[in-house]
């Protein structure tokens, strides 16, 4: 079996990490950074709300922030990824809301992008100050952004898309997701069984329709605090009826108080927020 292994650097908006083995973080299926990922090799298959595919060694896929996607590995032990996720700040900004605007993914991305993948993970494994991991990290997302617009190749159709039925339930809980959402109401959005329901959304999404939703409101109270909406407001406008439940909830999917992410998206922490090199499920 060959050796298992990570690495990691991150500055004031990114970080990165090169890993081989169990993905260390699961069952976040959204997160509130943008995120490049290098699949480098192994047995994985990739969720979201329009694509489903098995991935090729090689292939790079773009995750714009609270958007829903999922790995599905298999053969743990070679999965190999290097994975860049960043915040749109300061000069980048522009850059990163022009690009980052949809799941998508490049088999076969242009050499410059690869090139800057691998020298992240030599400066990840080598050791770089952190002063220059910041000049890194800022410029390996300058040129793994340029280099996507610049791409001859379009991004990969779709192995197998998203039914239509499954595509109208996702937009019925984006427009409703401070209303009910039971397993019998959104059955009867589409007009078949509970059990049938939840069978299709598991094989179409390789989630729970249930952690499908818990973790979309998670995702949208984080975006209306942002906006600078209270906290206890956000959660009532997503569904929660009972802010103790929220509570529980966060804590479980995310190891911390949501009061500590409403803080950090104060205009005074705002420029202090550093991205925590912690990956989610990749």
């Amino acid at each position: 079996m060959a050796e298992l292994f990570e690495y990691f650097m991150h500055s004031s908006f990114a970080h990165c990490k090169f890993a081989q083995g169990s993905p260390s973080v699961v069952g976040r299926e959204f997160h509130d950074y943008d995120e490049a990922v290098l699949f480098l090799d192994g047995n994985a298959h990739f969720y979201s709300e329009n694509i489903q595919i098995k991935l090729t060694p090689g292939s790079v896929i773009f995750i714009p922030r609270e958007r829903f996607h999922r790995f599905a590995v298999t053969d743990a032990a070679h999965y190999r990824r290097c994975i860049l996720g960043f915040r749109a700040t300061g000069e980048l900004e522009t850059l990163v809301r022009r690009e980052m605007t949809e799941v998508t993914i490049f088999p076969e991305p242009p050499a410059a992008v690869i090139s800057a993948f691998y020298t992240l993970a030599r400066a990840a494994e080598t050791g770089i100050t952190p002063a220059e991991q910041e000049l890194l990290l800022s410029a390996t997302v300058t040129e793994i952004l340029l280099g996507k617009r610049l791409c001859a190749a379009a991004p990969t159709a779709p192995a197998l898309a998203i039914s239509p039925p499954i595509r109208t339930l996702l937009a019925h809980i984006e427009s409703h997701i401070g209303d009910e959402l039971s397993l019998d109401a959104l059955a009867a959005v589409l007009c078949i069984s509970p059990s049938a329901l939840s069978h299709r959304f598991k094989k179409e999404l390789g989630i729970s329709v249930y952690r499908y939703i818990s973790e979309k409101r998670l995702s949208a109270i984080r975006l209306l605090v942002e906006k600078g909406c209270p906290l206890g407001e956000a959660a009532a406008l997503c569904g929660f009826t009972d802010y103790s439940s929220f509570y529980r909830l966060y804590r479980k999917y995310y190891s911390t108080s949501p009061s500590r992410a409403e803080k950090a998206k104060s205009p005074e922490n705002t420029a202090k927020t550093e991205v925590t090199h912690e990956p989610k499920r990749s």
